[in-house]
């Protein structure tokens, strides 16, 4: 028995997909309802059959599908299904990982080595109601980018790491304003990456609406009333807007020593916690641009910061920080900011819940089949068997080898970021 498609009207959203040929716009109706069906499935799992299977490659290998031809009418109907209220656009990147194989037109993953797996990065802009049902309204940016150049080092800093041309923290502002443009009301919500004073300058210039949450850790400097100081330090001199209980899920160790720092393991417990809210001037940093007018003064920001005050032994205490030009003149208002967050990051499943699940290229059956009986057939001959056993390995463990990626989104703007030799062969 065929199971309904999980997400309705799939095809109709994409009945608009300029590729330049009706068959193509057919196929890609196809395997949108096939993904639909199942989003975490593998493509030869979907398919069923190798004739299907080897239709979904050459389309995924076909010049004219470009990720842009694919997502614009979807695009589209999203911010028709946004227009004339407010959203929540959670921005969020993920690394997309290539295993096997030598492909070019990737680059390295890790920021200040080019050692270990190679891929690409993919930012997606991903809206949801904002009235509390987080209903999904769709995607609404995609980009991509590899990293190519020289790996960062702790020997670029200060004013020459801030004037490096295509800087990657670039993405969060730029596809923030572009959505903002068609989505007035949208308001953006972003994780610790994009923590920067150039980032909250150029979101206030554009008149973008936006709750990012920023890094307690790190010192940064600001000033209210005259007094300056830590954020955390100077907003816990105001008084409590807010009591809340939270329920901590458990968190296990971490493989990896800077994620284990960042993100040390606990036990699931109920926190107790406290909010308070206060606008503060955040300064330039001293090694912005100084002689370019553009870059000096400071910005008055909105600031959120949650702690909890009572920690059990042996647990860290939980805290972090909300920067927004939202509202929060009142208990409401500071509620509302803590709710557009929590809301967000609730949805961050909708883009990660198939993590490490999903495959873009298996073996190809039908094709390894064939090879595999060519070098038979060779065998009991005894014709060449060193040129065919050569084939075989070619077909199963080089360019058409699998990779994974983190994330359960559609597999076609992986195909063209990644180069045309990364396209599956058909």
């Amino acid at each position: 028995m065929k199971r309904p498609p999980k997400v309705p009207d799939i095809e109709s959203e994409l009945a608009g997909a300029d590729l330049g040929d009706e068959r193509l716009r057919r196929r890609l109706a196809r395997i949108a309802s096939m993904v639909a069906t199942a989003p975490a499935d593998s493509f030869p799992q979907l398919a069923g059959t190798d004739g299907e299977l080897e239709g979904v490659y050459r389309f995924l290998s076909n010049e004219r599908v470009t990720p842009e031809k694919i997502l614009d009418p979807h695009i589209g109907a999203a911010h028709t299904r946004a227009a004339g209220r407010d959203v929540l656009v959670l921005h969020d990147t993920t690394a997309f990982t290539f295993r096997q194989g030598s492909r070019v037109g990737l680059g390295h993953l890790h920021r200040t080595s080019r050692q270990g797996k190679s891929g690409f990065y993919g930012h997606f802009s991903f809206a949801t109601t904002a009235d509390g049902t987080r209903r999904p309204v769709g995607v609404v940016g995609l980009r991509t980018f590899v990293r190519t150049g020289d790996p960062l080092t702790k020997a670029v800093t200060g004013h020459r790491r801030f004037k490096r041309a295509n800087k990657e923290s670039a993405r969060w502002p730029e596809a923030a304003i572009q959505t903002s443009r068609a989505s007035p009301n949208s308001i953006h919500v972003m994780d610790r990456e994009a923590d920067s004073y150039d980032t909250y300058r150029l979101l206030k210039e554009a008149g973008v609406r936006f709750v990012i949450r920023a890094r307690t850790g790190w010192e940064r400097k600001g000033e209210s009333g005259g007094v300056r100081g830590t954020f955390p330090a100077l907003a816990k001199k105001t008084p409590i807007r807010l009591k809340r209980t939270g329920e901590l899920s458990r968190r296990a160790p971490g493989k990896v020593d800077v994620l284990h720092k960042a993100h040390p393991s606990r036990k699931e417990r109920t926190a107790d916690l406290l909010v308070y809210a206060t606008p503060l001037q955040m300064n330039c940093p001293h090694h912005y641009a100084r002689g370019e007018s553009a870059y000096r003064g400071p910005l008055v920001v909105n600031v959120v910061y949650v702690e909890e005050p009572n920690p059990p032994p042996g647990q860290e205490p939980v805290s972090w920080m909300l920067v927004t030009n939202e509202p929060i003149e009142t208990q409401g208002q500071v509620e509302t900011v803590v709710d557009h967050y929590r809301r967000a990051m609730d949805n961050r499943g909708v883009l990660q819940s198939s993590q490490d699940r999903v495959r873009l290229r298996e073996a190809p059956t039908r094709e390894l089949r064939r090879a595999q009986e060519r070098a038979r057939r060779v065998q009991r001959h005894r014709v060449a068997p060193a040129a065919a056993q050569d084939r075989v390995s070619r077909y199963a463990f080089g360019a058409c080898g699998s990779c994974r990626y983190r994330s359960s989104v559609t597999a076609a703007p992986i195909s063209e970021a990644a180069g045309p030799s990364a396209r599956p062969r058909s």
